[in-house]
This record gives structure tokens, C-alpha cells and sequence, in this order.
């Protein structure tokens, strides 16, 4: 990678970054006007229907768009690409508009089933914000098309960009328009935002695309979009209905539990996600070069090691994020209309959920090193086992344990179906292990017993009232401690890094190979 492309990953990451945090401050806005009130759990359960439908059948298929596009493009050029796209759009956007209509008329029977104990109350204005909803389906379709176009081009700028506009201007709308219309404002904002989206993209495409009405359904390129996505929608469906299944049994509880629920799992998702990310949009590329070209020896090599950095990287995060996670939950919800009450049952809700941030990252990443090598069959099953294994456990564990039950029976299926991947993977591969080189186990298991033992040590220690300090603190000292733990224990992984910043600044290596000197 030259100079000028590494800047160009730079600048996405930090896009991406800045549109996760944009994104986090929306939803901190939506927690501090309606907190964990019946509001919140019917905008949650309504929320739920578009990820049901748009998401699992339109929004997964799109993701085989820019290997077609590609295609298309080598085979026929330029013109055709932009034919097959304005096709596809057509398509995706008809379909869409009748997706919209049905959910429209069953929505009432959707949240039924999703939402069997909400009261008459909560269960209306859940079917009103639905019907609202389902109209930014047809939008959404026009949007994700629009970004693949500009992806499948190398403009990865664009997309990240107009992530970090919608939520900012999301957020503006919000200020103004949820004091005078309560919740009924959000899936309006929504919509708006998405329209936005359209004609800001359409900008940033017009070099290279410009949309003609076509509806040819037997295009051969269409059709392979569409029987190539049905491994992808599967698996997206079983995601949506492992959510829907969480909000089922939510629904049954107390009020408030759902969006309890959605509160913890939207900030395990930026823990995860951010930095998973990262990894997967660097490892991908660089994996399946190495599989076409039959390196299968150095393909290996890196399965390992980017399982590696996942695994070392996250450790620290689950740490600090259980021991931390009453200060976490107080910096993002406690303000306005969420209570402390609620900071309490989101907190332990979290600490569940981070137990299982290591595997779910995994996931994410052997879940493409099976699409590499042509298996797409493997990761769907243990997504459908994972649904099969959640139902099991929640009859068990929600009688036991309430609105805990629900996370702790996501830990367990979560754990449970990502090592029988992983070692399925390891087998499919012939190899004994595809995560640890000798002596990762042990430097792994002392480094966290002792970054455990400071982190909870920590916590009387920086006895401060201002939750961001205390996390800053924590979190300073025990990535500090981790690092050097790992320093003293050789890990290549640490000192590659350490390597790569020294080559940068060269006055640390004089600093160095001074302190070299003087120990001598």
C-alpha cells in the first residue's frame, strides 16, 4: 500500500470513528428525552420490524453488489455497469415500495409476536411508529445501492461521510423537533435523514453513475446478485431474529425492559464493532489475495495472527469494560429521563454482554474466512444453531433470573456456537490451532488475572465522583499495565508494534538505546 492509500485508510478510520460517536450521541439524545420509559420500549419493538424485513432481505443482498458491479464492469464495461446498477435500483426499489405496503397492513400482527407482553398502551403507539417505519424501506434501498456504487468505485470516503452527516443532522432535528411531538418526532427524523442522504450521494456519484429507469428481471448479473445472497440473508436473519427473540422476552417483563436491553447491546456493539471493523476492513483484502493465489502457507499465517491481535486487542476492553461499566453507562445515559435505576440494570446488562465481546469479534472475522473459502454453509448453520441454543436457554434463565437471564443466555449461545466455529475452522484448515502460538496462552492468562486485580484495585483507588476521570484513569493505567506485561513476557505482537513506532519517530529510538546504555 503506498503512501497515498494508506492516508486514504487513515482518513476512513477516522471517519468511521467519528460516525460511530456521532451515531452514539443520537442515541444518547433519544435516552436522555425518553430514558427507559414505555416510549423508548415501543420505539425499540417498532425499530425492530425494519431490521426483520428491509435489513435481512435487502440490505444483506446488497453486500454482493460491488463483487457483480465489478464483474460486470471487466466483462462489459462502463455503460453496462451503470445499466446493471440503475436495474438493480429498480428492482430493489419496487420491491421495497411492496415490502413497505405489506408490513404496513401486518404490523400489528409482527409486534404481536415480538412484543407478546406489552400493555394495550405500549403496544399502540408501537404499531403507530411501525406504520411510520416501514415507509423509509423504498429510501433505504435507493441509499445502499448509491453507497455500493460509490465503494465499488473506490470512493470509501463518501459513504463513512455521509454517516457522520445523517446523524448530526439527526441530531439538530431532535433538539427541535422531540420537545414539541415526543416520540412520533424519531421515525420522522429518520426518514428525513435518509431522503437527505439520496440527493448528497447522488452528488458524489455523478462522474461515474447516473440513474436510467431498467426493470429486466432475467438479467443473468441479477440473478447472481440474488442466489449468492441467500447465504447472507440467512445469516442476517438469524441476527434479526436472535434480537427479536431478546425483545420477545423483554416484552414480558417489567416496563422498560426492552430498551434496557437495547441500551446495553447498543454499547457493546460500539465496543465491538469499532475496532472488529477496523481489523476485518485491513485482513479481508489481504486474506483472499492470498487464497487465490494459493499462498495457502502465508493465508494460514495470517488467519492466526489477526485472530491473535482480535483476541489481545479485546482482552483489555472486556476487562475494563465489566470493571468500568456503572461509569461507562453514567457517561453515555445518565441525564434527563434515565434514572439511576436504570444505570444499575443497563450496567449488569453490559457486563454480560462484554463477557462476550471476544468471541462476537471472532465471529465476525471467521465468518469471512469461511465466505473465502467458498463455504458459506457452515456459518449459517452455527447462526441457526445460536438461534435454537438462545430460545433454549432464555425458557430456563428468564424464570431464574430475569431481565439478566435474557443476556446471560446470549453469553452462553454466543460462546457456545463461535468455539464450535472456530473449531470446525481449525479442522477445515488442518491445523491444531489457528489462535495461540506457544506461550499466548500463559502470557494471556497472567496478563489479565493481573490487569483484573489493578482494575478492581483501581476503582477505590481513583475514588473520584466524575465518572469520566475514574474511567480515564482506570483505563490509562491498565492499558499501561497490560502493554508492559506484555513487553516483559517478548510478545512479538508488542514488540512489532513497538518497532513500527520507533522506525516512525526516530528520537524514541535515540531514547531507546540510551536507556539500553544505561542499564548496561
Amino acid at each position: 500500500m503506498g503512501k497515498k492509500g494508506a492516508a486514504v485508510g487513515v482518513l476512513i478510520f477516522l471517519l468511521l470513528i467519528l460516525g460511530k460517536f456521532t451515531s452514539l450521541f443520537r442515541d444518547i439524545l433519544f435516552s436522555m428525552f425518553f430514558g427507559t420509559s414505555l416510549f423508548a420500549d415501543a420505539y425499540f419493538a417498532a425499530n425492530m420490524v425494519p431490521g426483520l424485513l428491509n435489513t435481512t432481505f435487502v440490505m444483506s443482498a446488497l453486500v454482493l453488489f460491488v463483487p457483480v458491479y465489478n464483474q460486470v464492469l471487466a466483462d462489459k464495461g462502463k455503460n453496462e455497469a451503470s445499466i446493471f446498477t440503475s436495474n438493480l435500483m429498480t428492482i430493489f426499489f419496487l420491491f421495497n415500495i411492496t415490502l413497505s405496503f405489506f408490513a404496513f397492513i401486518i404490523a400489528p400482527l409482527i409486534l404481536k409476536v415480538i412484543t407478546p407482553g406489552f400493555d394495550l398502551e405500549t403496544y399502540s403507539i408501537s404499531i403507530e411508529l411501525t406504520k411510520i417505519l416501514v415507509w423509509s424501506f423504498p429510501i433505504t434501498a435507493i441509499v445502499y445501492v448509491l453507497i455500493n456504487v460509490s465503494n465499488a468505485n473506490q470512493k470509501h470516503i463518501n459513504p463513512q461521510l455521509i454517516i457522520v452527516l445523517n446523524s448530526l443532522i439527526s441530531i439538530i432535528l431532535m433538539y427541535i423537533l422531540i420537545p414539541k411531538y415526543g416520540i412520533y418526532a424519531v421515525p420522522f427524523i429518520g426518514i428525513f435523514g435518509w431522503i437527505v442522504q439520496i440527493f448528497i450521494q447522488k452528488k458524489f456519484v455523478q462522474n461515474y453513475y447516473k440513474y436510467k429507469f431498467v426493470l429486466n428481471l432475467k438479467d443473468e448479473y441479477v440473478k447472481k446478485v440474488l442466489v449468492l445472497a441467500i447465504p447472507t440473508i440467512i445469516a442476517t436473519a438469524t441476527v434479526q431474529i436472535n434480537l427479536a427473540i431478546d425483545s420477545m422476552w423483554g416484552s414480558t417483563l417489567s416496563s422498560g425492559s426492552v430498551a434496557m436491553l437495547n441500551y446495553a447491546q447498543k454499547i457493546f456493539n460500539l465496543m465491538n464493532g469499532t475496532l472488529i471493523t477496523a481489523i476485518i476492513t485491513v485482513s479481508y483484502t489481504e486474506l483472499s489475495k492470498f487464497y487465490a493465489k494459493k499462498e495457502y502457507g502465508a493465508f494460514l499465517n495470517d488467519v492466526k495472527k489477526y485472530f491473535r491481535i482480535i483476541i489481545f486487542m479485546m482482552v483489555p476492553v472486556v476487562i475494563i469494560s465489566i470493571v468500568c461499566a456503572e461509569e461507562i453507562v453514567k457517561i453515555i445515559y445518565y441525564r434527563g429521563s434515565f434514572e439511576y435505576e436504570s444505570v444499575v440494570v443497563v450496567s449488569n446488562l453490559f457486563i454480560f454482554y462484554s463477557l462476550a465481546i471476544v468471541f462476537a469479534g471472532m465471529k465476525e472475522f471467521y465468518t469471512r474466512i469461511y465466505y473465502i473459502l467458498g463455504d458459506s454453509k457452515t456459518p449459517t448453520i452455527i447462526s441457526i444453531f445460536s438461534i435454537f441454543l438462545n430460545v433454549l436457554l432464555n425458557l430456563s434463565l428468564v424464570k431464574s433470573f430475569g431481565i439478566y437471564g435474557i443476556a446471560i443466555a446470549t453469553l452462553l449461545s454466543t460462546i457456545i456456537a463461535n468455539v464450535i466455529g472456530i473449531k470446525y475452522l481449525s479442522q477445515k484448515l488442518k491445523s491444531k490451532s489457528i489462535i495461540f502460538n506457544k506461550g499466548d496462552k500463559s502470557q494471556l492468562l497472567i496478563s489479565a488475572i493481573l490487569l483484573v486485580l489493578l482494575s478492581v484495585s483501581m476503582i477505590f483507588v481513583f475514588d473520584f465522583d466524575n465518572a469520566i476521570i475514574k474511567l480515564l484513569s482506570i483505563s490509562t493505567a491498565s492499558i499501561i499495565l497490560y502493554l508492559t506485561l506484555l513487553r516483559l513476557f517478548k510478545n512479538d505482537m508488542v514488540l512489532s508494534f513497538e518497532n513500527l513506532v520507533l522506525n516512525k519517530f526516530k528520537v524514541l529510538t535515540k531514547i531507546k538505546n540510551f536507556l539500553i546504555k544505561v542499564e548496561r
